[in-house]
């Protein structure tokens, strides 16, 4: 079986295949490097699996699986592995996102763990970027939804055969927000195997070999097998997930064995070397500040108590002849390893204690501040105190599980939600209904399955049809709104490149394409025909958004706007239009109907004459505009891609916010016009173009 790509949706569409319907579960083995602490490791190597109980209410939800080694030493990597486990566990767990099934809760975490990812570099952890590798599962019942990053390895084992299910490429992330990408999704049949590995297993064991140990027998035999053909190699980056599935049923008639499903490389086996292990964790909890304080102490504790009761029980019975024989010195050495265990025991115990009361305070001052900003009339303080919280509430996602423990225990003030992810989903539909957010379910246009590869980005309304432009090679598709097919235009685009954006000639007889090259193209209704533009010796100058008025074109390049004016021979070489760089913060986007318009993550601006002269603040959701355009009804509308929001201002006498749309069922929003003859929204979505009638 060979996995194919679906690229305009971004989801990587495993061909699994299911004979029917039933209820699957997985039994799992885990492989795990020995760390020695505290000594700074030249990597963070885990692996982790994550179950809910039968009883749990999210127990439809499944079993979450990750594997991530980051070749980064000592704390950042450490900082980075903790960020992907804890995000990806909390924001696909998350209560707050109810009866969404588990493709969209997964989606969700990727990008959540994406953008905390981002969070840390922007905290000057940015060393890990290129040398991150990291393979992440959901089983939910029978469907397998899975995302990577880097070198790590996934195989699928069945019937005999084996299919790799993470890409062949082996690249390695270039920044934050593009970490995770592709999501794979597929059906499981009982009797699947699944192996998840860093890149290490497979340069130490051969994939025939995998195969063979992995697909005959159970997990725990398999991470037997493979833990004794690992003997004598460095073991110190390997870490893998063996997952067996199969059905309640089965799972009852199989013989249970002794070997153990949990199996740690290169461990200690002597009492002293075991001493150590108890005691670095927390020695190091007890140095550790910050964010990860608490939760390295916790993690130290909980890995290091089964080996104190094996230690304490060893002291107990050399207790009869600690003085005596000829080991006195390794015996004392013992009795002090345990001892230290037990002040550090203490040690721990206040540190975690003092952690945790500054958690609850923490988490009850942003219930407090929620409450207060409720009652605040004024809706642009309102939105300030909003979003305050939501941001403090954000940054303690690092921390959500162990909070939404405490908080389950704790007591708290009447009304107050027992999970940190009820607030804040209690703040952001505060947030929402503040900002005028509308839901809307659009209807389907049209979708793009008959032309093989489509990506349709970018899209134009003119004389009933809809235009959309291909981001990846500037295919140029037609869709007749009468009819709803349709056709690739005839024009040669082989040379146009990757489209950046598009705009409406003003005179309204075609479409500009601004490409990356950097270049401009004319593409002509009438005729059907696409020519380069050409400014002669200057060149076009790299941009990254493209608007037309009265025949001239803006061209938003960086921080500043070049203003080319139509000539008879084309147009002019590139003139400043703003008297001075642009203050807008993260400049994204670029409309023109008399005033110019500039979109940055803080608002959106007006222009005359190159200088400012007014702005509305940005709203939620409308932080990271990537298209915004005038329309002939006095309004402007903009598209944030990350967060699949549409954005309606008025510029009818002065510059107004009027409200904003979230299309249900929508993964990725690229692009939306108004067509005011019709009064309808077009929007290219996931693929395909849908359209929907406005409320406002």
């Amino acid at each position: 079986m060979t996995p194919s790509v679906q690229i305009d949706s971004c989801v990587l569409i495993l061909s699994i295949t299911s004979v029917g319907k039933m209820e699957l579960i997985t039994r799992t083995a885990r492989l795990v490097p020995y760390a020695k602490r505290p000594k700074q490791v030249p990597s963070f190597v885990s692996a982790v699996v994550y179950e809910l109980t039968a009883d749990d209410p999210l127990s439809r939800l499944g079993s979450l699986f990750i594997i991530v080694e980051v070749l980064v030493s000592g704390r950042p990597g450490e900082d980075v592995g903790d960020t992907i486990i804890n995000s990806f566990q909390t924001a696909y767990y998350d209560p707050a996102q109810g009866d969404n099934d588990s493709l969209t809760r997964f989606e969700f975490a990727t990008k959540a763990t994406n953008s905390a990812l981002g969070e840390l570099v922007n905290q000057g952890n940015a060393s890990w970027i290129g040398k991150l590798s990291a393979v992440v599962a959901v089983q939910s019942d029978g469907e397998l939804h899975l995302t990577h990053s880097g070198s790590s390895e996934a195989y699928l084992y069945r019937h005999g055969a084996s299919t790799r299910i993470t890409t062949s490429t082996g690249s390695r992330p270039t920044g934050p927000a593009k970490t995770f990408g592709l999501v794979a999704s597929g059906l499981l049949e009982a009797g699947d195997h699944i192996l998840m590995a860093t890149p290490a297993l497979v340069h130490q064991i051969s994939l025939p070999k995998l195969h063979d140990v992995v697909s005959s027998t159970s997990p725990n035999t398999a991470i037997a097998e493979l833990t004794e053909l690992l003997k004598g190699s460095d073991a110190s980056r390997i870490a893998a997930l063996v997952i067996e599935v199969t059905t309640p049923e089965l799972a009852a008639l199989q013989v249970r064995t002794d070997q153990p499903s949990d199996v740690t490389l290169g461990a200690p086996d002597n009492p002293l070397e075991a001493a150590k292990l108890m005691a670095a964790p927390i020695a190091q909890a007890t140095m550790a500040t910050g964010l990860r304080a608490g939760r390295a102490a916790r993690s130290g504790w909980d890995q290091t108590r089964p080996k104190i009761k094996q230690v304490s029980a060893m002291a107990a019975e050399a207790s009869k002849s600690m003085w005596t024989g000829q080991r006195i010195a390794r015996r004392a050495l013992i009795g002090l390893a345990v001892l230290i265990v037990i002040a550090g025991g203490f040690v721990w115990h206040q540190s975690t204690t003092s952690a945790n009361d500054k958690l609850l305070t923490q988490y009850q001052h942003d219930y407090q501040n929620y409450i207060s900003a409720t009652q605040i009339t004024d809706p642009n303080s309102k939105r300030a105190a909003l979003t305050a919280v939501q941001n403090d509430l954000i940054s303690l996602t690092p921390r959500q599980t162990q909070l939404n423990r405490l908080l389950a225990k704790a007591t708290l003030v009447s009304g107050a939600p027992k999970t940190s992810n009820l607030l804040l989903a209690s703040v952001n539909s505060a947030l929402n209904q503040l900002d005028g957010l509308v839901m809307v379910t659009p209807t389907t246009v049209a979708n793009f399955t008959a032309f093989k590869g489509a990506t349709p980005s970018f899209i134009e309304v003119n004389a009933g049809s809809v235009y959309a432009v291909d981001r990846a090679n500037g295919t140029i598709y037609v869709v007749d709104l009468a009819t709803n097919l349709v056709k690739k235009a005839s024009v040669d685009t082989s040379k146009v490149g990757k489209v950046v954006a598009t705009t409406l000639s003003s005179t309204g007889d075609g479409i500009y394409l601004l490409t990356a090259q950097p270049s401009v193209w004319f593409y002509k209704f009438n005729g059907n025909s696409l020519a380069q533009l050409s400014l002669g010796l200057s060149g076009w100058e790299p941009a990254s958004a493209i608007s037309s008025y009265a025949g001239n074109l803006y061209l938003l390049s960086g921080s500043q706007i070049e203003k080319h004016v139509r000539t008879s021979t084309g147009f002019s070489p590139g003139v400043a239009y703003l008297s001075g760089t642009t203050t807008v913060p993260n400049p994204s986007s670029l409309a023109v109907d008399g005033f110019v318009y500039l979109g940055g993550s803080d608002g959106l601006y007006q222009y005359l004459a190159g200088a400012a002269t007014t702005s509305v603040p940005a709203r939620s959701g409308l932080t990271n505009l990537a298209r915004l355009r005038p329309t002939s009804a006095s309004q402007l509308i903009g598209v944030d891609s990350s967060s699949s929001r549409i954005g309606v201002w008025s510029d009818a006498t002065t510059l107004s916010f009027i409200g904003q749309y979230s299309l249900s069922g929508i993964k990725v929003l690229s692009d939306a016009v108004y067509d005011p003859t019709s009064k309808t929204y077009y929007a290219s979505a996931d693929g395909r173009i849908v359209s929907f009638q406005p409320s406002h």
